[in-house]
């Protein structure tokens, strides 16, 4: 029977259990979390079609003079690292220790792009091989030294160059493995030794142990490392045929590049404001593409599209194969990876809202993000949040992200999670009630300034255990949440904090009648304004802040001591009737008989009246 299940008991896993082991960020170079990431990737949306978008485009212009560059963009935490993070592992598809599974086997991906994939590991064995790598650039590197950085990390190099020189050195004469042998003999980590190079030791008796001709001694050795591998100062950066001979001698294979696939990811944020980055980015791309031809491809990041940022324009001839993230990919990623239902627990949830359409339909309608026809298609999928709160949140979520950094992806993610783990112990019919954004984004919301400390410690003050400082707290967090909506003409959706909208957020339980909360709502408001938390304009109601609260309460302070002395009411009505009628009076013109072309015009000369003129 529905009315027996739990909102728990709809899912195809339990959220109590369910969790996400990144989350909701993913970081490009972050492998602990790679296994989940590819076996929840959902391929579908821009997804899927930016992934056809790179393959296609890096297999069409094999035997071209360059590869044409990508860029990825959506607004932050649209899922545009989790996507370059998949294409990654896909591009080289390397297999996991523990049980040999692939990528390719954990991901769920449409026959195209499979196709592509198989294409790009034939092309791979027809030639050197597939590479991958990604990273984010760093503001304290120059920007060739910090490619570089990315590219050795990747073949698990040293990031510093004159380090990773020496290591790429040993390999091509064939002593990495002896010296390495040697350090360790010795009780030391080569890693640490050449972090050390010009002064160790140990890696320069290891070093002639491996070739007895480098050097006389030891002392002589760390000389000869010194001047054949210089160490760099930080803020300098090397030329570009050193960056290109670096790439060559760490991924070449009898002189031929691998497919190699380089993501830059938040390049947008690297770039910031300066013309200068913008420009090394432009140059560094293009010497590297058309040294190496057909064989290396760039994937960049960044929030906007190219052609949206004057400086990001400089990029558009570099960067040509666009992939955009749009809302509707987050929505698809959150119903397949937190809110997916148990096929046979489908007809029960289709059932309860269906039941329970009376109450759905009325939640804020006449808004523009209001009950619409197609929430039939999703209100499934989206169970228990309701369509229109969902568009409530996206909406709130925009107007407090001042800086660009509240997410979509990555916080609906959480906040879903946490809303069905919130509900799982309830009947069948309870949903994800308005102010639950409130609860899970007041922290990032106080770190980032926009809600006040005082403003969130009122709202807390009235959780005091009880149903009715709990209804308190919910409403004038609301209060708070739709405040924040923009109200220009174009923007405004219509949403206000009126009793009926506020009472329509705050429902949350679709099987129970709501026209009890509906009652006791606007007593709830009527209380928090005489407190002087909330203040009424119009039929809406405006959370107070502390100054504002103060304000009102010397208005109404003063309005009251007038309002109760009648003779100062009196005094005051008195003396303002005398400004207004003495200086008003004065300046009134005559009107003789009873037509107004004859008018006598009358002077005062030594205090007599004399007639002017008619």
């Amino acid at each position: 029977m529905a009315e027996q299940l739990r909102v728990g008991d709809v899912f195809a896993t339990n959220p109590i259990t369910n969790e996400i082991p990144n989350e909701g960020v993913a970081e490009v170079d972050q492998e602990k979390t790679l296994r989940w990431e590819l076996q929840n990737f959902v391929c579908e949306g821009q997804y899927a079609a930016g992934l056809d978008r790179v393959l296609r485009s890096y297999l069409t212009h094999q035997g071209s003079a360059q590869q044409p560059g990508v860029w990825v963009s959506g607004f932050y935490g649209s899922g545009k690292s989790h996507l370059v993070k998949v294409l990654r592992h896909l591009w080289t598809d390397t297999p996991f220790e523990d049980d040999g599974a692939t990528p390719r086997d954990l991901a769920k991906l449409p026959a195209d792009i499979m196709d592509g994939l198989t294409e790009l590991s034939t092309l791979g064995k027809r030639g050197s091989g597939l590479h991958a790598a990604a990273g984010k650039l760093q503001y304290a590197r120059p920007l060739r030294r910090d490619l570089l950085a990315i590219l050795f990390r990747s073949m698990g190099m040293p990031e510093d160059y004159p380090v990773a020189s020496f290591v790429m050195w040993m390999r091509g004469d064939g002593v990495l493995d002896q010296v390495t042998a040697s350090v360790e003999a010795a009780g030391k980590q080569l890693r640490h030794e050449l972090r050390n190079m010009y002064v160790s030791p140990v890696l320069a008796d290891a070093l002639l142990d491996a070739i007895p001709a480098f050097a006389a001694d030891g002392a002589a050795v760390r000389a000869q490392l010194r001047a054949q591998f210089p160490p760099i100062d930080q803020d300098d950066d090397i030329t570009d045929q050193q960056m290109l001979d670096a790439i060559t001698d760490l991924l070449a294979v009898d002189g031929d590049l691998p497919c190699t696939l380089i993501v830059l990811d938040e390049l947008q944020q690297y770039i910031g404001g300066s013309a200068e980055r913008a420009t090394d980015v432009q140059y560094v791309t293009e010497a590297c593409t058309k040294h190496f031809g057909d064989r290396l491809l760039f994937v960049g990041t960044g929030q906007a599209a190219l052609s949206a940022e004057p400086l990001l324009q400089k990029l558009q001839g570099r960067f040509t194969v666009q992939v955009e993230l749009a809302d509707t990919d987050v929505e698809k990623v959150t119903r397949s990876i937190v809110l997916a239902k148990a096929p046979d627990k489908v007809p029960a949830v289709d059932a309860m809202l269906t039941k329970c359409s009376g109450e759905i339909d009325r939640q804020l309608r006449g808004t523009r993000i209001g009950p619409r026809p197609e929430d039939q298609l999703i209100r499934v999928a989206d169970y228990p949040i309701l369509p229109v709160r969902r568009r409530f949140w996206e909406r709130v979520l925009r107007a407090v992200d001042r800086a660009g950094t509240a997410a979509q992806l990555r916080t609906q993610l959480r906040t879903a999670h946490e809303a069905a783990r919130s509900l799982a112990d309830r009947p069948l019919g309870a949903v994800v009630p308005g102010d639950f954004l409130y609860d899970q984004q007041s922290t990032a919301l106080l770190q980032a300034g926009v809600l006040l400390k005082d403003i969130h410690e009122t709202i807390l003050a009235h959780k005091d255990g009880t149903p009715e400082g709990e209804l308190r707290s919910r409403v004038c967090a609301l209060c708070w949440l739709i405040g924040e909506l923009p109200r220009e003409p174009g923007v405004d959706i219509g949403v206000a904090a009126t009793p009926e909208m506020i009472a329509d957020l705050l429902v949350d339980d679709l099987s129970i009648d709501s026209s009890d909360l509906r009652a006791r709502v606007p007593e709830v408001l009527a209380d928090l304004e005489k407190r002087g938390h909330l203040m009424r304009v119009g039929d809406e109601y405006q959370i107070q802040t502390p100054e504002g609260s103060a304000w009102l309460g010397e208005f109404n302070s003063q309005f009251s001591a007038i309002s109760n002395s009648a003779s100062r009411v009196a005094e005051e009505r008195a003396q303002l009737l005398r400004q207004r009628c003495g200086s008003e009076l004065q300046s009134i013109r005559l009107i003789h008989g009873a037509s107004p072309d004859y008018s006598c015009v009358v002077r005062k000369e030594n205090g007599r009246s004399v007639e002017m003129a008619w």
